[in-house]
């Protein structure tokens, strides 16, 4: 995820701190504070790129990871300390020494055959980015559902996590040939892409919409105003890919973008700019994939 994204989740983690206290009075309060901690924790921890480096650096790593975790929460295990609740701060513990020791990752044929199984073919983005996020967005994803059940809210905020690393997907651009396979104008080509990618993302989000709508019916209009604004967000990514598209190259220089789009989602002075943004992009991108579907079909028209 963009480091833009992580330090707007830590300033969250500050204003949520007096919440967080409060909740962790109690038992079972600060045992669900510790537990939505632990799947942070572990969702960063399978996400960080010197997995590999430190196992040939080192012959346990292992007990490195699990220092540094226990030094950088120190402020968090304090925070549960503080209202007298030791039980939930030796499960935190627990979780920081038990992620390092959890294999680094699964294994690469178990993640192709599964992700290649449970996403539809013509969702290519989507296989290829669960094979590298799919491990933390599950996690989150869990939270999400979990969330909804205990804290209003946060179910939202996590989903939008999982949400903004759909950005990750459409960094990458395919092959010419596969855009050329699927033997579309452009124009065709986007609408396409619009119409089967979206409604996955509300596939996705549906049990979580559900499970908040039900428990929190009052709070009705935030999760439509959510599912709105997520949606154009996603619309951004599809449209901004396109717009920028090079075959068989990496739209890093989206990422600035990218992430402004994903914030405005909670910050209420960007909302104009997915808009702004997309229709900017949209005749961009038909007029970008047709340079490069009429110089293989002179006869094909956006």
């Amino acid at each position: 995820m963009n480091p833009l994204l992580w330090l707007l989740a830590a300033i969250i983690a500050l204003v949520l701190s007096a919440r967080l206290q409060e909740w962790a009075v109690n038992n079972p309060g600060g045992w669900y504070v510790s537990a939505g901690a632990g799947l942070v924790l572990l969702g960063i921890h399978r996400s960080r790129r010197d997995l590999q480096f430190m196992q040939h650096l080192s012959r346990r790593p292992q007990w490195l990871w699990a220092g540094e975790y226990l030094v950088f929460s120190l402020p968090f295990a304090i925070l549960i300390l503080s209202v007298g609740n030791w039980q939930a701060t030796i499960l935190w513990w627990l979780f920081c020494v038990a992620v390092p020791l959890l294999p680094v990752r699964p294994s690469a044929i178990w993640q192709q055959v599964f992700w290649g199984r449970v996403i539809p073919a013509g969702l290519y983005e989507w296989i290829a980015g669960m094979r590298k996020f799919g491990v933390f967005m599950s996690l989150f994803y869990a939270a999400a559902l979990v969330s909804a059940f205990f804290v209003p809210y946060a179910a939202l905020l996590l989903f939008w996590f999982v949400l903004a690393t759909l950005g990750g997907f459409y960094q990458e651009c395919e092959p010419r040939q596969l855009l050329l396979a699927a033997e579309l104008p452009a124009r065709q080509y986007v609408h396409g892409k619009i119409r089967s990618h979206i409604p996955a993302a509300w596939v996705l989000g549906a049990p979580v919409y559900v499970a908040y709508g039900i428990l929190h019916p009052e709070h009705g209009w935030v999760v439509l105003g959510f599912f709105v604004l997520t949606s154009i967000m996603h619309l951004f990514f599809i449209l901004n890919k396109y717009a920028t598209y090079r075959p068989n190259l990496k739209n890093s220089g989206n990422s600035l973008l990218q992430s402004l789009v994903t914030l405005s989602v909670v910050i209420p002075f960007l909302l104009p700019l997915p808009l702004i943004l997309c229709f900017r992009d949209y005749g961009r991108a038909v007029r970008n994939l047709d340079f490069y579907i009429t110089a293989h079909y002179p006869n094909a028209h956006a």
